[in-house]
């Protein structure tokens, strides 16, 4: 069996738990990155994986692009001269 734990539940999965990961990638409107890192451990017959051997990995969900409204401009449409 392997337990994992998560470094950050913003990036979609829970902080803790066993066997495999379920995860869908959350929309992230932060305008930054997040970034968790994801401890695996094995556990079989009562022994537990060293330190040593645990495995870890990164998820990093990059920040989806904020476009800030712009105030209404007023365009004049300017007539010939002559």
């Amino acid at each position: 069996m392997f337990s994992w734990s998560n470094s950050l539940a913003a990036i979609g999965i829970p902080v803790s738990g066993t066997g495999n990961i379920a995860y869908t990638a959350p929309n992230n409107l932060t305008g930054s990155d997040l970034v968790g890192t994801i401890v695996l451990s094995a556990t079989k017959n009562g022994c537990s994986t060293a330190v040593a051997n645990e495995q870890s990995f990164t998820i990093t969900i990059k920040a989806s692009p904020v476009v800030n409204a712009i105030a209404t401009r007023r365009c004049v449409q300017e007539r010939p001269r002559g």
